[in-house]
């Protein structure tokens, strides 16, 4: 006769039986006749799933992307101009509170050197653009049109700014400061040779580092 004793255990967090077998032969319990099973048991859950994947910047909803970010990237890209004698562009920092619009109003050929000291070497004449500069955005304005301008000419070639003076017009020195809303208006001064022809004007801001160029043309 078999008798079978059940005694619940606890194994490594799970539960299951441990059954007792006990044959009967007829001659009295006998300790050697006492087998003990291990019942077969289910594989344990496997608790420790796999983690969920952290986000991958890579496969990120576009819609979440920042909007700020999306902004700056679109100024990187923009191209501005060309606009003629007269027109305005506006050019934006990757800081959307600085913000700056130029006007080209007038192109003096064969200026006059304020001093004679100022004179253009042999061969060479004088060229300024004026320009008034507003700054549109929220935040104190600083530039340098000296490094921030180029004078194209008829054939393709570039000149930067000088530092000469000249009778018609106030230069703005090394550096232009303007305050939220306010203006300034002033010559950038160009030496080139006598047979240049003045074709278009570009100007980038942050001395020149800016993103946007802007361009105008000016014949």
């Amino acid at each position: 006769m078999l008798f079978v004793v059940g005694l619940p255990m606890l194994l490594f967090g799970g539960g299951a039986a441990l059954a007792l077998v006990l044959t009967d032969t007829g001659g009295g319990p006998s300790p050697s006749s006492a087998t003990m099973v291990m019942p077969s048991r289910e594989p344990l859950a496997d608790a420790q799933e796999t983690a969920p994947a952290q986000n991958d910047p890579a496969q990120t909803d576009p819609a979440q992307t920042d909007p700020a970010q999306t902004q700056a990237d679109q100024i990187l890209q923009q191209q501005t101009g060309p606009a003629g004698l007269g027109g305005s562009i506006a050019l934006q920092s990757i800081d959307p509170a600085l913000q700056l619009t130029a006007t080209v109003s007038r192109v003096i050929d064969q200026a006059t050197p304020a001093t004679e000291f100022v004179k253009p070497a042999a061969g060479s004449k004088l060229v300024a653009v004026e320009m008034t500069f507003t700054n549109t955005g929220q935040t104190q304005f600083t530039d340098s049109p000296l490094l921030s301008a180029w004078l194209i000419d008829h054939e393709n070639r570039q000149y930067r700014p000088s530092v000469k003076q000249i009778s018609e017009g106030q230069d703005f020195g090394a550096t232009v400061s303007i305050s939220g809303g306010d203006s300034r208006m002033g010559v950038v001064v160009f030496e080139v040779p006598q047979a240049a022809r003045a074709v278009k004007l570009q100007y980038a801001i942050n001395a020149g580092l800016g993103s946007q160029k802007a361009e105008w043309t000016l014949a």
